[in-house]
């Protein structure tokens, strides 16, 4: 009986995953991938005769084993040769721009947008050597913030849909307070952005700064504080959120997530930095959303310490097995499902709601 059990248990470890949404002619599709600790989605919105239009916004992790999972997994939702819209990186940290180099070969592009913060990276250098190479030789046209500005509430059409810019900068301002060229200053810069389709809104945060995790500040800071001095005009409420920075602790501020009020959090997370943090899922559990709705690209990943601990297991998370997929009709229906069916045991947290 024993062996029965074993084998069955490898037969179910070892089969193909189920398919859980798939794109719909006349619906918003939107892929949050899987690309390790770090962020890559895809939009697909269809225009008024049904042709579907194209966003990616940010690149993902730059390790050679994420870069192909994140090629891979834009090719299922993008055709190759396709020419996409837009292409949208938050901010210049590598686990943003991994793939730029990959998608710039594989795909043209209407128009790129990003801060123009340069960074002495490898990764920096060759994400701009490709964005040039698109401009001269695709005619790309570029955003770029150290010349250009995304003021609050302009709006980026996407087929039948489109985008508002909620923030967005170069480099932040001196009254914000942070230390120049930290982490925090160059996440404070992130290039928000809010989708609208069918009366649904998804919000993609990059690596947008909102708390001071060293002094647990409230109110907000930063970005999430620009926002909200800005939200009577440029509303942030939102069904879905990818939650800033990966649901580190210094984002998601109360106030924010007021101000947001989603009904689904996406955490774009990996095995590294222990992300999401439980705090940081606590403030989202007390704001009323349950734990069956913030989904995480590292489910069942447990790194310990300061982490979620709301359904995992003990083993580390592999790249590519949890991309977050995002359905909205055009009545307005949404629906917000793993990829994938799971297939190792889960543990869950009896205290956590």
């Amino acid at each position: 009986m024993r062996g029965v059990l074993l084998s069955v248990f490898c037969f179910l470890s070892l089969a193909p995953p189920c398919r859980a949404l798939e794109p719909e002619s006349d619906a918003a599709f939107v892929r949050v991938i899987d690309t390790g600790p770090a962020l890559c989605c895809v939009v697909r919105v269809p225009d008024a005769e049904g042709v579907p239009r194209f966003m990616v916004y940010d690149a993902g992790h730059p390790g050679e084993v994420e870069k192909a999972s994140t090629l891979r997994a834009v090719k299922e939702l993008i055709p190759v040769g396709t020419t996409v819209d837009l292409l949208v990186l938050s901010h210049s940290d590598a686990d943003h721009i991994g793939a730029v180099d990959e998608l710039c070969e594989t795909y043209s592009f209407r128009r790129i947008i990003h801060t123009g913060f340069g960074r002495h990276t490898k990764g920096w250098k060759i994400a701009t050597g490709a964005i040039a190479l698109q401009r001269m030789f695709k005619g790309a046209k570029e955003t770029n913030l150290e010349n250009d500005e995304l003021f609050p509430g302009s709006t980026l059409p996407l087929g039948q849909g489109w985008l508002t810019v909620l923030a967005g900068l170069f480099s932040p301002p001196d009254e914000w307070g942070l230390e120049p060229h930290t982490g925090d200053w160059r996440n404070a810069g992130s290039i928000v952005v809010k989708l609208t389709y069918g009366g649904r809104k998804v919000l993609f945060c990059g690596d947008a700064v909102g708390r001071n995790d060293r002094e647990g500040l409230e109110p907000a800071i930063a970005t999430e504080r620009r926002m909200l001095d800005f939200a009577e005009v440029v509303p942030l409420k939102s069904d879905v959120i990818i939650a800033p920075h990966h649901g580190s602790d210094d984002a998601s501020s109360r106030e924010f997530i007021a101000a947001v009020d989603p009904s689904w959090v996406i955490f774009s997370s990996g095995h590294a930095h222990h992300h999401p943090r439980q705090t940081t899922a606590d403030r989202y559990l007390d704001h009323g959303i349950p734990a069956e709705r913030m989904l995480r690209t590292d489910r069942g990943d447990n790194e310990g310490g300061t982490e979620w601990s709301y359904a995992t297991s003990p083993y580390p998370d592999p790249v590519g097995d949890d991309d977050i997929d995002i359905l909205i009709r055009p009545n307005g229906e949404l629906l917000v499902e793993y990829r994938r069916a799971e297939t190792r045991p889960l543990r869950k947290d009896p205290f956590r709601r």
